[in-house]
């Protein structure tokens, strides 16, 4: 049997959680502070994609009520059973029980920043949230002997994650705790940190720079979307900080969907080797942006990541790469050179991946600069526009085949060729169509 003890009757659980075998967690729900502790014996289950005690939720998947519930003063049970919708049937998976359990006298369930309640640092000083008079915010390692509504509590989380008495340490900053602060322009987070959380800065318009420490380790959806004046991020204590650019930090592993999302004075971005995915408009509309490389793991330019980087000139990627996403490079106008690791490219070229398998829709649309690609063989679809006013693009070369001058060389294990995939390409003249082909679109 799992039970989930909810500390707050009107929760909803906005993500979906896997749990397995013996599994144990307390998390924050949402924009709440709402505890919730999970334990589950016996066979794999998935809780629901959303929530919420006294018989509202909804749910992804197969999800049914039991009729009995009794009200009394330490909990109110509720009983449901999850199933699993895969192909060849629904499959019974786990029951469980919803208690609502009394909140302990010292829980605290508030934004620290957002509200108006005192909070006290390492120092004893007053801590207000308010930058100085340079706009700079220096964000306290610790939180001590704070006080809300009259209680002691210790803080671990900015937004969220509000403990019990004590002294502090804050290690992670929560989900848009310093949304549309439009007073900030330079941000200090101290060391211990290792997470920046969904839409922290967003839209901080007047942001220019932030000092991170080594440790982060996670930055969120959408973490300094909009930040339009975004210009420089600096690693505490890194020797290798280059001046001007967002340096982020090399224990990170991932960044989320949408994390520079329109910062359109970036110009520079050092991505460490440990990244393996880039999500999806990670740098959308980034139009100062002049070169990226992108590590060695990383295996698909994911939809729209280098979208109307009108800047951007140069691009070296891995040989690992298999597929191009939809818009990954749309409107990139002076894109003129790819080079992949390892690998002696020609100057001027557009060389991509030998594992490539996938060109997306609008994958180079509106990429206007360059002349000459270089293609796989292994390519089997180049999808709808994916070339589409390309005005100066004149010849495609097949790597490792011998190819007809300046045509366009479509590749040997090409099936289809999407509608308008070159259209308004004006410099072409002549294109070679492999038997394999079974698709040409309109």
């Amino acid at each position: 049997r799992l039970e989930v003890k909810v500390t707050n009757p009107d929760v909803y659980l906005d993500d979906i959680i896997k749990l397995t075998n013996s599994w144990s967690e307390t998390f924050a729900c949402g924009d709440l502070s709402d505890h919730i502790a999970i334990s589950l014996e016996g066979s794999d289950a998935w809780a629901m994609d959303r929530m919420a005690l006294e018989g509202k939720y909804t749910d992804l998947n197969e999800l049914r009520k039991l009729t009995e519930e009794s009200i009394g003063t330490v909990k109110i049970p509720m009983e449901y059973t999850v199933a699993y919708n895969r192909p060849g049937g629904t499959r019974l998976l786990a029951s469980f029980t919803l208690y609502y359990c009394p909140p302990e006298p010292t829980a605290v369930t508030r934004n620290m920043v957002q509200g108006t309640d005192t909070y006290v640092d390492e120092n004893g000083e007053t801590v207000t949230w308010t930058p100085d008079e340079s706009g700079t915010l220096e964000i306290p390692k610790f939180i001590k002997n704070s006080t809300q509504n009259g209680r002691l509590c210790r803080v671990t989380q900015l937004g969220t994650g509000m403990e019990a008495d004590g002294e502090g340490k804050i290690d992670n900053i929560g989900r848009g705790v310093f949304s549309q602060r439009n007073d900030l322009k330079h941000v200090i987070i101290p060391e211990g940190v290792t997470a920046i959380g969904m839409y922290a800065f967003n839209e901080c318009k007047a942001l220019e720079t932030v000092v991170l420490p080594d440790g982060v380790t996670s930055m969120d959806h959408g973490a300094f979307r909009q930040c339009s004046l975004l210009k420089e991020m600096q690693i505490r204590g890194a020797a290798n900080n280059v001046a001007g650019a967002i340096n982020l930090p090399a224990k990170l592993t991932a960044l989320s969907p949408f994390a520079f999302y329109y910062c359109s004075v970036l110009e520079k971005v050092i991505i460490p080797e440990g990244v393996t995915v880039i999500g999806e408009y990670a740098f959308y509309s980034c139009k100062k942006l002049k070169e990226i490389i992108i590590p060695k793991g990383v295996t698909v330019i994911a939809d729209g990541v280098f979208s109307s980087c009108v800047s951007l000139e140069t691009v070296e990627i891995s040989d690992d790469i298999e597929k191009i996403g939809i818009n990954g490079f749309w409107g990139c106008g002076k894109l003129t050179e790819m080079k992949v690791h390892g690998r002696d490219c020609e100057e001027d070229v557009i060389t991509l991946p030998s594992k490539l398998t996938e060109l997306g829709n609008y994958a180079f649309e509106n990429c206007a600069a360059f002349t000459k690609v270089t293609i796989p063989n292994g390519v089997t679809s180049i999808e709808e526009r994916a070339f589409f006013n390309c005005k100066n693009f004149k010849e495609m070369k097949v790597q490792g085949v011998e190819n007809v001058e300046g045509a366009f060389n479509l590749p040997g294990e090409l099936k289809t060729l999407g509608d308008a995939a070159f259209y308004s390409c004006y410099a072409l003249t002549k294109v070679i169509i492999p038997e394999g082909v079974t698709t040409i679109g309109a």
